[in-house]
């Protein structure tokens, strides 16, 4: 969860500000990459701007500052350097494919936009 001290939202305005975030133990994990854990992080700032005014024509931004990880292995969960290759490589198509698809729907978006103007 996020304490209230570390959120500032302006719903109508379209501004979310998240600060002093922390990286969940088990993010990595998530990410496929189960044989380590961040130990210590921190996300300085996280700043969401909506346009609701002109959400398919106006781009939603989201602005990262500083992000700190601190990685330990877990023991007991050791691949082979060709496991961890072969799950990044994975993990980059992966990405890869669902990169596409937003620029699909962004594109199949930004069309029907043209076509009822």
């Amino acid at each position: 969860g996020v304490e209230r001290g570390k959120l500032q939202v302006g719903v109508l305005s379209g501004s979310v500000e998240l600060k002093g975030l922390r990286v969940k133990e088990e993010a990595l994990s998530l990410l496929g990459f189960p044989e380590y854990r961040a130990v210590d992080s921190e996300v300085a700032l996280v700043k969401i701007s909506i346009p609701w005014k002109a959400l398919l024509s106006k781009e939603i931004r989201v602005e990262v500052n500083l992000v700190r990880v601190q990685v330990e292995r877990v023991l007991g969960r050791h691949r082979t350097d060709e496991e961890a290759m072969a799950d990044m490589r994975r993990m980059k198509s992966w990405i890869l494919s669902l990169r596409t698809q937003q620029l699909m729907d962004f594109y199949a978006r930004h069309q029907r936009g043209k076509e009822s103007s």
